[in-house]
């Protein structure tokens, strides 16, 4: 059972962003709060929820800007048939710059694991802060990551490809028509750079969360079919009852990412589309899909990668509330 304490500490931990519950929304806390922790132990309860959501979203409308950007219907019905979709590519000049800048920092990354934080190589996921930049290096996989912060004071010198990659006009104007709200939130889950070269593993077909989504890949490299391209099922983000129950329950009831077992990695394979392009291309797509990252076979595949939600999904949820132990995933029951 839930206790005073949990709630008292999700409460403080910072990770209930004020900014969703300005002037007289701080009156939906309560509501929210005992909501979101019945949905989290019951897939009824958490149906429940979601109309709650989808009932309660004007109010968040009415304390977020209108669109920002003009939206190509054709855009629009692409992402909405397909879950992912390619928007007007950025300049060769912007995109050179932006790779030079992730390329030299994430290359001091990696140099500083191998001489400072774990020379003898014994730790697979390393994570550490660079002044305001939370650096990830996943051994296993051969990714660098480079979580970058909107707020850091250093933003100011940095390519404007990547200041401007914060809050894209036309991406969060797309948010805002895909999921019918004008209260989005870009860097959610978070505004990153990634550089991917050859590894010992390749990353497993996952769902990112069972909350709704869109993510922006920009690419600063050509990545072509070697180079550990995006993988995703085309039309797998569309949810029906029963597909909908599923991810739930794989997610653990919105607690994080689920990563599939080998079986199910081989079946998923022989299904996959590609996304494929040259450098300055910009993809946006829907989190619900599966999808996962190619083996990098040679070379090196250098993106901007920056995440958008709605403030409904943003709110006091079940994700918030972590069960105190790892809940298996079904097929592991």
């Amino acid at each position: 059972m839930t206790t005073l304490a949990e709630i008292a500490r999700t409460l403080t931990s910072g990770r209930v962003d004020p900014r969703l519950y300005p002037g007289a929304l701080a009156g939906l806390i309560p509501v929210d709060l005992v909501l979101s922790l019945a949905a989290k132990r019951d897939y009824r309860l958490y149906r429940l929820w979601q109309r709650y959501q989808e009932a309660s979203k004007s109010l968040f409308d009415e304390t977020a800007p209108a669109a920002s950007a003009p939206v190509d219907p054709a855009i629009l019905a692409t992402l909405r048939a397909r879950g992912i979709v390619k928007l007007p590519a950025y300049p060769a000049s912007d995109v050179s710059a932006a790779l030079a800048w992730v390329e030299e920092r994430a290359a001091a990354a990696v140099d500083k694991a191998a001489r400072e934080i774990d020379p003898q190589a014994k730790v697979d996921q390393l994570y550490w802060d660079e002044g305001r930049t939370r650096m990830h290096l996943d051994r296993r996989t051969s990714r660098m990551r480079l979580y970058l912060d909107a707020a850091d004071p250093e933003r100011a010198s940095w390519p404007h490809a990547i200041r401007d990659f914060f809050d894209v006009p036309s991406v969060h104007a797309l948010a805002q028509e895909y999921f019918g709200t004008h209260a989005i939130f870009p860097t959610q889950p978070y505004m990153m750079a990634e550089v991917l070269t050859r590894g010992p593993q390749i990353e497993p077909w996952h769902i990112d969360c069972v909350r709704q989504s869109v993510k922006a890949f920009l690419f600063l490299t050509d990545v072509g079919p070697a180079n550990g391209p995006l993988r995703t099922q085309v039309g797998s983000h569309a949810l029906d009852d029963r597909r909908h129950e599923w991810l739930y329950k794989i997610c653990n009831g919105g607690l994080g990412h689920a990563y599939f077992s080998e079986e199910d990695n081989a079946r998923l394979d022989a299904t996959a589309t590609t996304h494929l392009g040259p450098a300055g291309t910009l993809v946006v797509f829907d989190t619900q899909s599966l999808h996962a990252s190619s083996f990098c076979s040679e070379g090196r595949r250098v993106v901007l990668v920056n995440g958008y939600r709605p403030a409904t999904t943003l709110r006091l949820n079940p994700r918030l509330f972590r069960d105190p132990r790892p809940v298996p995933h079904p097929w592991e029951k």
